[in-house]
């Protein structure tokens, strides 16, 4: 980003810093977010997959694809860090809770539900979907960089603030493909 927010030309998250911090709680710790931040890469994970069966165009069928794989990824690296949280803890039993939490929240990145998004992406034109994909990604590296600033140090922050880098990257493939489909 040479010439930082001045020379950017895409999205920006809206409103007062505060904005999106509904997701932390005044003592949030570090498993609470590692916890959210699994349970919002699986639920962004099943809507890349689920929109990937809707859209006919095959380049971004591929895109769906690799940012399905990528927050996969991400989910390796919380559940890395979650085993670095719980020493002691078997690694069945905390995969089995994040799971289960997951499951419960049905929410993916950017706050939204994925039965919800998914029902809305039937039928929609992929200029639409993108807008929608572009805007998820900015909620979702914006909410990386406010944990990267939460946990103030160490493995988290590194975790979180790497997160927000690949939001970021994922931000400019959908950008990129936005651009081309107008």
């Amino acid at each position: 980003m040479d010439g930082g927010i001045l020379a950017w030309n895409g999205l920006t998250a809206q409103g007062p810093p505060e904005a999106g911090m509904s997701y932390f709680g005044e003592e949030d710790r570090i498993p609470e977010l590692v916890s959210l931040a699994w349970s919002l890469e699986a639920g962004s994970c099943r809507f890349f997959e689920a929109v990937a069966e809707l859209v006919g165009d095959e380049e971004a069928r591929r895109l769906l694809g690799a940012l399905a794989g990528a927050e996969e990824q991400h989910k390796n690296a919380l559940f890395s860090l979650a085993l670095q949280l719980n020493p002691g803890t078997p690694a069945a039993v905390l995969k089995a809770a994040l799971i289960s939490d997951e499951l419960s929240r049905d929410t993916m990145e950017g706050g939204m539900r994925v039965s919800k998004a998914v029902a809305w992406a039937k039928g929609k034109e992929l200029v639409s979907i993108l807008e929608l994909l572009m805007a998820l990604e900015t909620n979702a590296y914006d909410l990386y960089l406010k944990m990267e600033r939460k946990t103030r140090g160490g493995d988290a922050s590194a975790i979180f603030g790497r997160l927000a880098r690949e939001e970021g990257e994922h931000l400019e493939r959908l950008t990129a493909l936005f651009e081309k489909s107008i």
